[in-house]
């Protein structure tokens, strides 16, 4: 074998020893897709909660808001009936509802964008396991091709070994005929004979 190919042969292996010393990027590439997804449960459980809550509070803002018209119309009632301090009590009794109603609409207005940030984040962190997983089967599909290349490399090694070793069967061959045949020639055993 020529020095060449044992060196390629040296750094083949050290190359080999390398990669199974190293963690299988791919098992790495598998761990992280996991993690991602676990994430990505947490989020839909996030956004689960989240929408739970604004509806929970949607719930009490309509209350909240049928409130403070029953008060209302109670006013205009009494209004029409010429109770003018009747309804100025039922308009203070319709104040705490309106405002109570406002700040649970401040509330859902931030879990609406509560929301939009979770379904973001989904969207994004989604993506991201779409592409790793894309990734994944790339690296797979290349590590396949690198080890039927080095498979191929080892069977022509194999190959040109059966090249030198059918040479060295050819020099064998060449070497018994031309020592049969100078036996046969020799002139002292023609002479002997």
């Amino acid at each position: 074998m020529t020095l060449l190919g044992r060196m390629w042969r040296a750094i083949s292996e050290i190359i080999g020893n390398l990669i199974e010393e190293k963690e299988d990027p791919e098992t790495a590439l598998e761990e992280a897709i996991m993690e991602m997804e676990e994430r990505l449960v947490e989020l839909r459980r996030a956004i689960a909660g989240a929408i739970a809550s604004q509806k929970n509070i949607a719930k009490q803002l309509n209350e909240y808001i049928a409130k403070a018209e029953q008060w209302h119309d109670r006013a205009r009632l009494a209004l029409n009936k010429g109770n003018e301090q009747l309804a100025k009590e039922a308009l203070e009794q319709r104040q705490p509802y309106q405002h109570f109603a406002a700040k649970l609409q401040t509330e859902i207005d931030l879990q609406n964008q509560s929301i939009a940030r979770f379904k973001e984040d989904f969207l994004a962190l989604e993506n991201k396991i779409n592409f790793a997983k894309a990734k994944k089967n790339m690296y797979q599909i290349r590590s396949k091709s690198a080890n039927s290349r080095l498979k191929i490399d080892k069977s022509l090694e194999a190959s040109k070994l059966a090249e030198i070793l059918a040479g060295v069967e050819i020099q064998t061959r060449e070497f018994e005929a031309y020592s049969q045949l100078t036996v046969s020639t020799d002139p002292k055993k023609d002479l002997e004979n």
